[in-house]
């Protein structure tokens, strides 16, 4: 008689291994939907091949699968060791920018990623700390400059008022709202008066934050580039373009169009890869001119320029 295999046991194995359906699919040639009905009781029957498969990938017997028999309790090790399938989409500078940094410093991408959250904290720590500092020094030059009112009887009082309601329009206390708040793109600065009367004022490559990093970049000078970064959209920089221009020959466009993400570095064949540098230049020019395409197409830009001409 065929055997169900208990959905609930599945579930708590690919638990304790730390991984999502999809890796799971991956290891055993399932697709999502058949593990997905499988877990949720929806199948009341499975094959042999399937609870094979699946024993082979998890490490467990066929039995401790129907439910037969208990599942042993993971070492403690076991727990902590866990590796987890996160579901993130990277933009496309960040992609190939992964990849470089690995290459660079001989070190896997796994672990690149594992310290992004240290490292942000780190460097977002230190740039509401930055501000702090700032409003600090701020607050103690605006007493000094009000402790000086006395000193100029000759001036109409109505003339002397206070600095701190001249600075900006009150958009010292915005900041210091956004400071207290962990604002690190300065999203409740923008609301500041001061800035509907500002059109220079560009929040993608100026904000607190890209701000901070820009001047860590320049005391560092090490060749990086951070152009804009906003809350909600992706950073776009420039790193290890030393070892772009070694990998093109010091091709300007080629290197451009690496680090920018225009032609992705994981997409290379493996022949391109291990080839000589034309070739390679080649391949990525060829990348990035076909994404420069598809952008025009999803724009029109090429129509437009049609029609521009056709009515000259």
């Amino acid at each position: 008689m065929p055997k169900a295999i208990d959905g609930k046991v599945l579930k708590q194995l690919r638990g304790a291994k730390g991984w999502s359906l999809e890796e799971l699919g991956r290891k055993t040639g399932l697709d999502k939907q058949t593990l997905h009905r499988l877990e949720n009781g929806q199948r009341k029957k499975s094959r042999v091949r399937t609870r094979q498969l699946l024993s082979q990938a998890l490490g467990v017997a066929e039995d401790v699968l129907t439910g037969e028999v208990a599942a042993a309790r993971p070492e403690p090790l076991e727990i902590f060791l866990r590796k987890f399938q996160v579901n993130a989409r990277l933009g496309q500078c960040a992609r190939n920018a992964l990849s470089l940094v690995a290459v660079r410093y001989g070190v896997q991408t796994s672990q690149i990623l594992e310290l992004a959250p240290f490292f942000f904290f780190l460097e977002a720590e230190r740039s509401l700390r930055a501000r702090r500092e700032r409003l600090d020094k701020i607050d103690a030059l605006l007493a000094e400059v009000e402790s000086l009112r006395t000193d100029f009887p000759q001036l109409p009082r109505l003339a002397f008022y206070r600095a701190s309601d001249a600075l900006e329009h009150g958009a010292l206390e915005h900041e210091r709202a956004s400071v207290q708040k962990n604002d690190l793109f300065g999203r409740i600065v923008d609301d500041a008066p001061i800035h509907s009367k500002d059109d220079s004022y560009d929040d993608d490559a100026e904000n607190p934050f890209v701000s901070f990093l820009k001047q860590k970049i320049a005391e560092l000078d090490v060749g990086a580039e951070f152009r804009s970064m906003t809350a909600s959209g992706s950073p776009d920089y420039r790193i290890c373009t030393d070892v772009v221009a070694g990998l093109v020959d010091g091709d300007s466009d080629a290197v451009e169009a690496i680090l920018s993400g225009d032609a992705q570095l994981h997409e290379m064949p493996k022949e391109v890869r291990q080839g000589a540098s034309e070739p390679l230049v080649a391949w990525v020019k060829d990348q990035a001119q076909q994404l420069e395409k598809h952008r025009n197409e999803a724009l029109g830009v090429d129509e437009f320029l049609a029609d521009l001409r056709d009515g000259q």
